[in-house]
């Protein structure tokens, strides 16, 4: 029997909306069009593991121009105009910003409490016969006081989708795979989030130029991550949270194997601005020239990972 794999993204992804897992995971569709939370997401999180690689913030920013080089790369090509180019532009600001915040904030902070264990943790075990869990864990430490191994997720923001009320689950998952994974049996006793929001802040007359913005943002950013680390949102895990996270796991890995026509798929009203799927979702008539415009098929239903054969899930 074939293994079959699904994952805590695919899990929250049949959660917030059936039918975009059936595109994302089923038919392993990805949109030809880069994804700004996405790219921004994975920016924070590569220039944070150099961080807690080499702890060296000038080969952190070093690697953070280079990042933000290639963001522009990619999303340069989808602009339709001067405000779409001026959009990206902004946009990079914001994100040297919060990275400059973040490196000089939360950083440091974290290497005074816990020390690091390493990046990008892979774990996989059996939930039943041939139905693997498997997931990659953000970054885990060991408290410098008690000893105790810590997880650590960073989130680029709070995610506003109608995965909301299932995110939560999410670190708990994480937990019960480090345990779960033969190769690894690791108890983890506490959860700790790196949560950065970016200002939406505009352009005014005060602020006409890049630099100038630049510098506002910083400040902002300064201040709500000041904010965060002296009120670390830290999550004492108990029996009763993880025998509760399995529950949702296993009924969502369930259900996440049949398919999107079933009474489940209500999909909700965040999908119409939020999701990559909205085309074919939302226009039936859709030709097929317009949808290969649109979306590529993926060689792996889950290429983050490594672990495990990558089979379409039945």
């Amino acid at each position: 029997m074939a293994l079959i794999y699904k994952t805590t993204s695919e899990l929250l992804s049949y959660a917030e909306c059936p039918q975009k897992h059936q595109f994302g995971y089923q038919m392993q569709l990805s949109p030809k069009r880069p994804r700004e939370r996405l790219e921004e997401g994975t920016i924070l999180h590569r220039v944070m593991q150099e961080y807690y690689n080499t702890r060296e913030p000038a080969l952190c920013l070093a690697k953070l121009n280079r990042l933000l080089d290639g963001y522009r790369a990619r999303f340069e090509p989808w602009a339709r105009d001067k405000a779409d180019r001026d959009a990206i532009e902004l946009e990079i600001v914001r994100l040297r910003a919060v990275v400059r915040a973040y490196l000089e904030l939360v950083a440091p902070r974290d290497y005074e409490r816990y020390a690091f264990a390493g990046n990008e943790i892979e774990f996989a075990f059996e939930l039943w016969p041939a139905r693997v869990f498997a997931g990659k864990i953000d970054s885990l430490f060991i408290e410098r006081e008690s000893g105790a191994f810590v997880l650590v997720d960073h989130k680029y923001q709070k995610t506003n989708t109608g995965e909301d009320r299932f995110v939560k689950y999410q670190p708990f998952w994480y937990l019960i795979g480090l345990e779960r994974d033969p190769a690894l049996g690791i108890r983890c006793r506490r959860i700790v989030y790196n949560l950065v929001k970016h200002p939406e802040l505009k352009l005014t007359k005060e602020v006409r130029t890049l630099e100038a913005l630049e510098d506002r943002i910083y400040e902002d950013v300064k201040m709500r991550l000041d904010w965060y680390v002296n009120r670390p949102p830290a999550i004492e895990t108990s029996e009763g949270m993880l025998a509760s996270a399995e529950r949702i796991m296993r009924v969502l890995y369930r259900r996440s194997m049949e398919g999107p026509e079933d009474r489940y798929a209500v999909p909700s009203r965040q999908c119409d601005w939020m999701c990559a799927f909205k085309p074919p979702c939302f226009d039936p008539t859709l030709s097929q020239e317009e949808f290969h415009k649109l979306y590529f098929i993926r060689e792996r239903a889950h290429p983050e990972l490594s672990v495990g054969p990558e089979e379409k899930a039945a």
